[in-house]
């Protein structure tokens, strides 16, 4: 692989590696964002039923189009 990629063993590791390193970062990035999202809504914050967006998004671009479902407190 490195002698048709035209680069060295090391260049080809140290690529994998950077960018195994920044998949982890934003695995981690997205899991806290997670975490804090799931506190907000224990907390109380608004949501919706997921189905409503599924079923609003669905029907975008048609005649018959739903209006964006409301978020509501728990």
């Amino acid at each position: 692989m490195a002698e048709r990629e035209q680069r060295t063993h090391g260049w080809l590791i140290n690529d994998a590696l950077r960018g195994y390193l920044e998949q982890e970062e934003l695995r981690a990035e997205r899991d806290r964002q997670t975490l804090e999202a799931l506190k907000e809504i224990e907390a109380g914050a608004p949501t919706t039923d997921g189905d409503e967006v599924f079923e609003w998004i669905a029907s975008w671009g048609t005649e018959a189009e739903k209006p964006m479902p409301r978020l509501e407190k728990r």
